[in-house]
This record gives C-alpha cells, structure tokens and sequence, in this order.
C-alpha cells in the first residue's frame, strides 16, 4: 500500500526543480542555500547562490572574509542580518568546531541565524537524520491534508506541524522534507492551488470538502508602518558623503546616506537638520529635492526623499562611520535596495 511519503517522493522524483543545491549533501552549501531561500524567491536564489559558493567554497574562506564582503554579495537579497549571521556562524564553526557543521539539533540552534527550520533541514538533507523542517510551504500543505484548524500564526501549534510531518516521514528525510516543500511551492500554492496535479489529492481532507481555500487558518494580520525618510546629499567637489548603517538601526552594516524619521516633508525637515547637525557637525542651509523612491521592508513602507544640502561643517569629522564617495566607488560598497532605487534618480 502506497503511503503519503512514497506518493510524495515518487512525484518529487519526477518533478522538481533541478537547482544547484539539491545535488549536494554539503551541510555547508545546504546552509547557505536554506538561509537564502529565506523570504525570498527561488529563481532569484540561484544566482546568488553561485556567486556566493564561488568567492566562498567553503566554510573557512567565509569565515575569513570580511562582513562588508559578505554583504556585497548579499546586496539586493535583502534582510541583511541573514548575511551577518552567515557570517558570524562561519566563524563559529571554524572556531569552536574546526570547521566542521554539529550533527546535532542542540548545537545547530544555538548558532546564528539557524532556527528551528533551518536545523531540521541541514540535518536530515545533510546528515539523513529523521527531523523535520516545517516552513510555510510545509505548514500550507499538512493543513489542507489534515484539514487541520490550527493556526499558523500562532507560534503554539509549530509542534502539532512538526508531529504530523515527523508521523508521515516513513522514508529518505531529507528528501521527504525537500519534497514536502517543494509540493508546496509548485502544486498546492497560496491561490489557485493546481489540486489535479497533487499526488496526494486522493487523501486529501481539505479537497474532499471542498474546502481548500480555508486552509492554511491564520488570523494575525502583518500591518505594515509607514514611514517619511529625509536623506542628505553632502557634496565635496566630485563626491558625496556616505555613513555606514547603524550595527542597532534598520540597514547596519549597509552604505548609504545620512537621514532622519519626519513627520512631513514640507514642514518636518528640521528633523533632518538637527541630525546633521547632532550627528555630524554640519550646520545645513538650503534643501533642494533630488531624488525620490518608496521601498517595502517586510513591516514598515519608507516614503524616501533625497535633499542636496547647502551648509557648513562646524566641527571635524562626524561621529558616525563615514567616507566620501563617488558613485563608481558605492559600487563597490554593500548597499541597500532602498538606497540604490534613490541612486536611480540622481
């Protein structure tokens, strides 16, 4: 009798996705993999993926790398601190164990950036060993097959996902857990899932009901902050001030421009020149807009609005981390999205 797991592999077998990093059994190169793939699309993982393992083949040559290198490479991913914490595991694991990734869930978690996701799946793709790795893509799918009224916002019902993934995971780990994902992204997708498709659709509570569209149940809505983003444009001669993002603010380790919170753009930008003021000993004159953008985090919008400054440095050098740049030489710096859609209207 066929059993949800050989039904699984059998379409996963003939199906998926022939990307890179199903072709290894590398926990070095499955971690980076897994925390690229991190809220963000596949299509556009591969290609970082090769450019990453190709300035950094293994373990040690991250670990040896600077942070500004890592996020170069990272530029345009998005969460920053998924690179940063790329970083520090590295040197990590090359410290404490010699280069070598733990085969153990304990040690795994207690790394950075590796949660319980991410665990699961390094040690049953890498190491064959019965975990599971519950992501959404897993969770949409064990909902509708269980018709399950759990919901998936609330952190309590992670355990009844990972129970049920584990009770049906009769065969090859990280296979199981690979194809479970990959049924997810595919076939029983967010909208319009493709229910003629599914190798599991026989069994399948939610389809039998007739209500797939119900599952997975979440209620917590995600609100998103909307923000107004005033940047300075400093100019000497050719180049223009850049400041390293904060190690505590939203793009630390990030380039970019100097800039304040403010409540409107027509009457708040003293906002922006007591910042400058404060924060680097210039005493700013005139504004002149000269470029505009918006850009989505994943909980806030900034409305952003690039000012060239007029005015004068009252004191030496700023307290923030800073250089003077031009725009061929911030190529070669990490920066954000956001910046760079700003850049595009200079």
């Amino acid at each position: 009798m066929k059993t949800f797991a050989s039904d699984l592999l059998g379409w996963y077998e003939a199906h998926h996705r022939p990307l890179p990093f199903r072709e290894t059994r590398d926990p070095y190169r499955i971690w980076i993999s897994e925390i690229m793939a991190q809220q963000t699309r596949m299509d556009t993982v591969t290609g970082y993926y090769h450019r990453f393992i190709q300035a950094f083949p293994q373990v040690l040559a991250l670990a040896e790398a600077t942070e500004e290198e890592v996020l170069k490479l990272w530029e345009g991913l998005g969460y920053y601190s998924r690179g940063r914490n790329l970083h520090k595991t590295a040197k990590i694991i090359v410290e404490a164990y010699r280069g070598r990734f733990p085969e153990d869930y304990e040690s795994l978690i207690k790394l950075p950036g590796i949660g319980d996701y991410t665990a699961g799946a390094i040690l049953s793709i890498a190491f064959d060993q019965k975990v599971p790795a519950v992501d959404g893509n897993v969770q949409r799918v064990i909902s509708r097959y269980d018709a399950l009224d759990l919901d998936i916002s609330d952190s309590r019902s992670k355990r009844v996902f990972k129970d049920r993934v584990l009770a049906k995971m009769d065969l090859r780990p990280g296979d199981f857990n690979q194809a479970v994902m990959e049924l997810g992204a595919l076939v029983c997708t967010p909208k319009n899932p493709a229910c003629g498709d599914c190798p599991l659709r026989r069994d399948c509570k939610a389809l039998a009901a007739g209500e797939v569209a119900g599952y997975p149940v979440k209620t917590r809505r995600v609100s998103v902050k909307k923000e107004k983003i005033a940047l300075a444009y400093l100019e000497e001669g050719e180049a223009f001030l850049s400041v390293k993002g904060d190690a505590q603010g939203l793009l630390p380790g990030l380039w970019g421009f100097p800039y304040a919170v403010v409540e409107d753009f027509d009457t708040g930008l003293e906002a922006l020149r007591d910042h400058l003021l404060t924060a680097y000993g210039f005493a700013a004159g005139d504004l002149q807009l000269k470029s505009e953008a918006s850009h989505v985090f994943t909980h806030r919008k900034w409305e952003m609005r690039l000012y060239a400054v007029e005015g004068r440095f009252t004191r030496g050098k700023p307290e923030k981390e800073y250089q003077w740049v031009t725009l061929e030489t911030l190529k070669t710096l990490p920066v954000s999205k956001a910046i760079q859609k700003l850049l595009g209207g200079i």
